[in-house]
């Protein structure tokens, strides 16, 4: 096992996020210290606020089919052509602002809020799912759940196969076919209302819980 941390120019920060994009190199999350691009033990570069990302709290990052970089923060999400940050917030539609999934299908990007960090402990109040296509975003209304757990709109992750979103949630798993959403917890045979992540492979959906 070969560690890397602050001695080889790393942020003394801790690590919510790595990604590895298209041409091979790896982004790296920080709780509190921006985004890192890093490749064979070697920072690239290091970026903050001060470069324009639209804070230092980095929860998740993707690409979209352009090679476009998309950041969620804690003050909304950050999308880097590779010379500078365009940035979305509340104001823009985009729950809360406070990013904890992405998932990218096709031209369009899927966002989930919330108010937990991957390490840490609750940041903000509030939650939500919306939908980006490069232009526009469409919030969903999951209020029809928040009769069965308010939690629901506490978005942990993110995930399509074939056509379905899987979204994560501190109140259980949504599946949306489409047109409607489905969800599934605790009662239905989840160990635990919290979903934490979701894998989909040849045998199925995964399901990684609190439980």
């Amino acid at each position: 096992v070969k560690t890397y941390n602050y001695d080889h120019g790393l942020p003394n920060s801790f690590i919510t996020e790595v990604y590895e994009d298209n041409d091979g190199y790896i982004w790296i999350g920080f709780g509190q210290k921006g985004v890192v691009k890093w490749k064979s033990g070697t920072v690239i570069k290091h970026y903050t606020e001060e470069d324009g990302l639209a804070s230092n709290k980095v929860n998740t990052i993707r690409q979209d089919k352009d090679g476009k970089f998309l950041i969620g923060t804690a003050k909304g999400l950050s999308i880097f052509d590779g010379k500078e940050f365009t940035n979305y917030d509340f104001t823009n539609g985009i729950g809360n602002g406070f990013v904890t999934a992405i998932e990218v299908v096709g031209n369009n990007i899927w966002i989930g809020t919330g108010n937990f960090m991957k390490a840490g402990g609750m940041q903000t109040h509030g939650g939500g799912l919306s939908l980006y296509n490069g232009k526009t975003s469409k919030s969903f209304d999951l209020t029809q759940f928040s009769g069965i757990d308010i939690r629901t709109l506490l978005i942990n992750c993110i995930t399509e196969d074939n056509g379905n979103i899987w979204i994560g949630t501190v109140g259980g798993l949504l599946k949306y076919d489409g047109s409607k959403f489905h969800i599934f917890r605790a009662s239905d045979g989840l160990p635990s209302n919290n979903v934490n992540d979701i894998l989909v492979d040849n045998n199925g959906v995964w399901i990684c819980t609190n439980g």
